[in-house]
């Protein structure tokens, strides 16, 4: 019987040092699983949004027959031309200045002018919203 006691009493204070340990080492386990979890969302988000960035990619615009875009040649500071820009006959785009280029100047001349204005018209008709162009659209266009 005495050995049994012992033995039971032996399991017991296993038993406290495997708590204690375990009380020791809790947070870092705990530390340890957030780590793994944050690691694993971000792993799944960059996999979803590149999902997203593909199918964006290859994305073709179709034009909005209900859309009507018109736009009007207008003049702008130091004898320059700009134009605005209508959806339904809503002003949308007033620009004074070329645009993707620094400075505030407008257009040369009114036919540079209505080259861009046209640019931006099939775009926002093929629903590329916002209608940004580029250096490089506006070097086709011959308008630098």
């Amino acid at each position: 019987m005495n050995e049994y006691f012992l033995y039971l009493l032996h399991l017991d204070i296993i038993a406290k040092k495997m708590k204690i340990r375990l009380e020791r080492h809790l947070h870092w386990y705990i530390q340890l699983f957030v780590a793994v979890f944050m690691f694993q969302l971000l792993v799944s988000l960059n996999f979803c949004s590149a999902k997203v960035l593909k199918f964006h990619s290859v994305y073709v615009h179709q034009p909005d027959p209900k859309k009507t875009v018109t736009y009007k040649i207008i003049t702008a500071t130091s004898n320059t031309w700009g134009y605005d820009i209508y959806i339904n006959g809503v002003l949308s785009v007033h620009q004074v200045s070329r645009p993707a280029v620094p400075g505030n100047l407008g257009f040369g001349s009114s036919a540079d002018a209505e080259k861009v204005a046209k640019l931006i018209v099939n775009k926002i008709k093929h629903n590329q919203m916002p209608p940004t162009i580029s250096v490089d659209e506006m070097k086709k266009l011959k308008v630098l």
